[in-house]
């Protein structure tokens, strides 16, 4: 059993900033470091091009990740205030978010006339990295409890033990960053990090959902029996595998973490 351990909230300047927050925006911070270190490294892209995708990754992800929440977790809010769906400053889904990036990167690759894959790879490196702070951030405000366990690394919550997805999803994380790392040290067909980084995931957070509450304010909503974010892991998962199989059509691009690039 894990014990419950919270960190913040502060206050600053008047405003109540949880550990959440402040992890987002150090993971946001950490991810584009790693994309431009990796971007400066050359390859199967141009620049000028990578230069701006970042920034409208952050905010077409923020942008969906809210219209998901309101649209698909609690439509009931759009009864309450119709504006609700305007407000992106409350409310995330991830996978809304992820969506709503990759949708911002591909549109404005295809402006660019550009291969998406070499830029798909390289955001989704840097997602992966910054994501381990951003899970940190759910892990220490324990947003996503799940179902009461007995299971060794559930978390002490108040009430009784519980999963904590947000905890499992920084495991998750820091093994994806290591497979990524161990891959990333040859040089790869493109299309090669964003697929093994779908292969992965979906599969496991499909499975997470299960294990979260059915009632509270935490609870999600659930259509046929699943959750709105596993018929998103399902579509995530094919188009993983389709990338996979399809990459040694595609490219090589350079070693992202080889100690010297030949």
């Amino acid at each position: 059993m894990i014990p419950y351990v919270t960190i913040g909230p502060w206050d600053v300047f008047g405003y109540k900033l949880g550990s959440f927050f402040l992890f987002v925006v150090a993971g946001i911070i950490a991810g584009v470091v790693l994309y431009d270190w990796i971007c400066k490294k050359g390859g199967q892209i141009d620049r000028r091009v990578a230069l701006h995708l970042p920034e409208l990754a952050v905010l077409g992800g923020f942008i969906m990740a809210h219209v998901v929440h309101v649209l698909f977790y609690h439509p009931e809010l759009m009864q309450e205030d119709p504006l609700i769906i305007l407000k992106i400053w409350g409310g995330y889904s991830s996978f809304g978010g992820f969506l709503g990036g990759f949708l911002a990167l591909w549109i404005f690759v295809k402006l660019k006339g550009q291969k998406l894959m070499p830029y798909a790879d390289r955001i989704g490196v840097a997602l992966s990295f910054g994501w381990i702070f951003g899970r940190s951030g759910c892990a220490t405000a324990h947003d996503h409890p799940g179902i009461p366990t007995d299971f060794f690394l559930g978390v002490q919550f108040p009430d009784v033990v519980r999963h904590d997805l947000g905890l499992y999803e920084l495991m998750i994380t820091i093994f994806i960053c290591i497979i990524i790392y161990l891959i990333g040290r040859k040089p790869r067909h493109t299309g090669t990090f964003i697929s093994t980084i779908l292969i992965i995931y979906s599969p496991v957070r499909f499975m997470f959902d299960f294990l979260r509450i059915t009632d509270g304010k935490y609870a999600d909503s659930r259509y046929l029996g699943l959750t709105p974010a596993q018929y998103g892991m399902m579509f995530m998962f094919a188009v993983g595998i389709y990338i996979f199989v399809s990459r040694k059509k595609r490219p090589l691009d350079i070693a992202y973490f080889a100690k010297k690039i030949s």
